[in-house]
């Protein structure tokens, strides 16, 4: 589909408790086009705060997956469309009077599955109401720690266990529209960009490093 046209306004809603921002609202939002493909690029920045004062722990997400909207008699539905794998990297850190510890940063994937919640997309407001499911693998980090004389211990290994992230998301059908959701364990936030594409985002080769993303084009 071609541009929606040039006029957009940032506005801010309140649905269900979490705040949408950065929604750009074009002169006419619609519904996606026959077999339309998009990507959906993830970037979560998530800063813990329940290990007191002393340690915190920084985690990641970032990537991009596709999807296409495809319709049956009754509605659209979403299906995978090219790379269904993200990034997750963790940073932690332990600070004391009496111990000082350095950290590895820890990688691993995290797959994304998107779907429709509703069979229905109204052509009134194109408003997509998706689920997404992330679900990453168990991920390791090492760390030495000295104490107040300078001695060295370790190294200790860390395990994170494998995590899963579900979200209800909310989004225009407006190209780079984004949403933010508040990460309510600490500091930090959830966002997902809708991006229109006219291919599926290329698939992840040689492990969890995404490749480059092609130039982005308008359908």
């Amino acid at each position: 589909m071609k541009a929606l046209g040039s006029f957009a306004i940032s506005m801010f809603f309140l649905f269900n408790g979490f705040w949408i921002t950065g929604i750009n609202v074009a002169q006419a939002a619609s519904c996606p086009a026959h077999k339309a493909y998009a990507g959906i690029k993830i970037w979560h920045y998530l800063e813990s705060t329940q290990g007191g004062p002393y340690y915190t722990q920084t985690t990641e997400y970032e990537g991009t997956v596709g999807i296409q909207f495809q319709y049956a008699s009754q509605g659209f539905h979403i299906i995978p469309a090219g790379n269904v794998t993200i990034s997750k990297t963790i940073d932690a850190k332990l600070v004391s009077p009496f111990w000082n510890c350095t950290y590895e940063t820890g990688q691993a994937k995290a797959e994304v599955i998107i779907s429709s919640n509703s069979l229905t997309c109204d052509d009134n407001d194109g408003i997509l109401n998706m689920h997404i499911i992330e679900n990453a693998e168990e991920a390791s980090a090492d760390y030495h720690c000295v104490d107040g004389d300078g001695n060295v211990y370790g190294p200790f290994t860390q395990v994170y266990p494998a995590t899963r992230l579900e979200h209800d998301v909310m989004i225009e059908y407006v190209h780079e529209t984004m949403v933010v959701h508040p990460f309510p364990e600490g500091t930090g936030s959830y966002s997902w960009t809708l991006l229109f594409r006219k291919t599926p985002v290329p698939t992840i080769e040689g492990g969890w490093t995404a490749v480059p993303i092609i130039p982005l084009l308008l359908e």
